[in-house]
């Protein structure tokens, strides 16, 4: 975890107009927001392979607030990082950017028009458009309609070859290559947020002031903003809001060593003016596939409440625990781009809230495993969808299967993990997972079939065995051109019905948390989630076939088991 500045409660009073439209709200917990607004999103799935582009979009729902970001790509087999760097959103402000396939096509880049800040920025207009600067930053390739410039930046090998090898897991043929990166799935984690200056002569945050975007639609200065992490760490004069009356009310966002006027950069800089993330903020994604006539939209799981240190002391009337946008904790998640953290092990307090087996709400603390609060909530016994397949080829169905937290429990470079439940094996062994698939025709007929792994595993016959991966119900379906997908043959008499994956719910297949009273709550199968994308023809357009895709979120069985009272 990061090291969080122990901060001094001098911050600036927000004006009494911002304290009239906030209201404090319970939070408590990490939970599965079902507003839709949260500080974490996992989209499902992204894809650039079989001329496929992938889509996202953020917004920053704050009237008041810079939102800072962390935007990261796992790649499919192991959730290497595959690209990560920091996202400033002014108040109200969108990013939208896609992830395409370079050229060679090999190497994914990730490209936008946008011209909110970045970290790293883009480089100086005219420096060369390869590969090298491309694996360093946005690179200049072009620009918009509205004379934006068109950014560039390639994702990287760098998380799984040289010394962070896991090639003892190469049974596939991208194992060390750049297509790893070609499919998976995005991680957006809220670092922080943090009140600009204004036109109430306060004087708040001075990075927040640099990313806000003024009249012409362009933020005041993203070269300093990004300029002040590493390799330039340029120094400035941090900023925090004073009172500007006996309000009482402070935004505590300035501290410890560092006091409002002090000299800092990198990391320490941003951790000084930036507050608690707030639960403000909503992403979007879809997948665009070329020259097909399809796009269809990829579910987002949002987490809410995912970093609440509950560290509000200097307004009594706030229990820790509560959210207040008026007054955010001074503790915040702030890194600098190349930073693995944060994570969705950054969650705090690791404490999950989610529905319980009684129907009633259930808070589950994690005090050994912050990760264990997380993969609670997508903690599942079988996973339910529908599916269509012709013998003709259309209608088809393929489901993309996503486990978002297996990393820190297959992957050795998570020592405090790995071994332990809720899976069985380590990556550079063998992290399948085995599975059996019951589905049914739409009179009820049933039958069981097994779902073997491709590529191929040595003694697997009926596994998931990679972080993300998709399933087509036909022997020769491949339907989003995925490295990691499990196809089989239906049985004769079905064409469309329901299926039931089910997991493994053994005794090492748990993850266990503390309930009231310390009692101990179990959860039973393993964290997952994903959605079914079905094709289907819609006639003909002059020469060319027209087709239509839409997606169904999975739905899940789960097993939870708290004692009895």
């Amino acid at each position: 975890m990061k090291f969080h500045f122990s901060r001094t409660k001098a911050a600036a009073a927000v004006s009494a107009a911002l304290l009239a439209s906030v209201a404090t709200s319970p939070v408590y917990a990490v939970n599965l927001a079902a507003d839709g607004l949260g500080d974490v999103g996992v989209t499902t799935y992204y894809t650039v392979r079989s001329n496929q582009q992938t889509q996202i979009s953020l917004v920053n729902t704050s009237n008041d607030y810079v939102v800072a970001v962390k935007l990261r790509f796992h790649e499919a087999a192991n959730s290497r990082d595959a690209r990560d760097f920091n996202i400033f959103l002014s108040p109200n402000d969108v990013w939208v950017g896609l992830v395409g396939l370079n050229p060679d096509g090999k190497t994914p880049y990730i490209q936008t028009s946008d011209r909110s800040c970045t970290a790293p920025t883009e480089f100086p207009k005219g420096t060369p458009n390869n590969y090298d600067t491309r694996s360093r930053g946005f690179v200049v390739i072009g620009t918009a309609p509205n004379g934006a410039p068109i950014k560039r930046m390639d994702l990287t090998a760098a998380d799984y070859t040289g010394n962070r090898s896991d090639a003892a897991a190469s049974a596939y043929p991208s194992a060390q290559t750049i297509a790893r990166t070609q499919e998976g799935y995005i991680e957006v984690v809220e670092m922080g947020v943090a009140l600009p200056r204004s036109d109430l002569n306060l004087e708040a945050s001075e990075l927040a002031a640099y990313a806000v975007h003024g009249s012409t639609g362009i933020p005041a200065d993203c070269t300093t903003l990004a300029s002040v992490y590493p390799p330039q760490n340029t120094i400035i004069n941090v900023s925090n809001s004073t009172p500007a009356d006996d309000s009482g009310l402070q935004l505590n966002c300035s501290g410890g060593a560092i006091e409002n006027g002090d000299r800092a950069s990198g990391d320490a800089a941003f951790q000084a003016e930036f507050c608690e993330p707030l639960n403000v903020l909503k992403v979007a994604s879809n997948v665009v596939r070329l020259n097909s006539g399809v796009a269809f939209g990829v579910p987002v799981n949002t987490l809410s409440s995912f970093f609440n240190p509950g560290n509000q002391e200097s307004v009594p009337t706030i229990p820790a625990g509560f959210e207040n946008k008026a007054t955010p904790g001074f503790e915040d998640l702030m890194q600098s781009p190349a930073s693995l953290e944060p994570n969705l092990a950054s969650v705090l307090p690791p404490t999950a809230k989610q529905v319980g087996p009684n129907g009633a709400s259930l808070s589950t603390d994690f005090p050994e495993r912050a990760i264990d609060a997380v993969s609670s909530l997508f903690s599942a016994t079988s996973v339910i969808n529908e599916y269509r397949q012709q013998p003709t080829g259309w209608p088809a169905t393929a489901w993309v299967l996503t486990f978002p937290t297996k990393n820190f429990y297959v992957d050795d470079d998570s020592p405090d993990y790995v071994g332990l439940p809720p899976f069985d094996e380590n990556f550079f062994s063998s992290s399948c997972v085995p599975v059996s698939l019951r589905y049914y025709n739409r009179e009820e007929k049933t039958t069981i079939a097994s779902v073997p792994p491709s590529p191929p595993v040595p003694g697997e016959t009926s596994a998931l065995c990679y972080e993300t991966q998709t399933i087509n119900f036909s022997k020769a379906g491949n339907m989003l051109a995925s490295q990691f997908n499990n196809p089989f043959p239906l049985a004769t008499g079905y064409t469309e019905g329901w299926a039931r994956l089910s997991l493994p719910d053994e005794e090492n297949n748990v993850i266990v948390g503390e309930g009231l009273g310390g009692t101990e709550v179990t959860f039973v199968g393993l964290p997952i989630t994903g959605f079914a994308l079905t094709v289907v023809p819609n006639g003909v357009l002059g020469s060319t076939a027209v087709n239509t895709g839409y997606t169904t979120p999975h739905s899940y069985e789960r097993l939870i088991t708290v004692p009895a009272p």
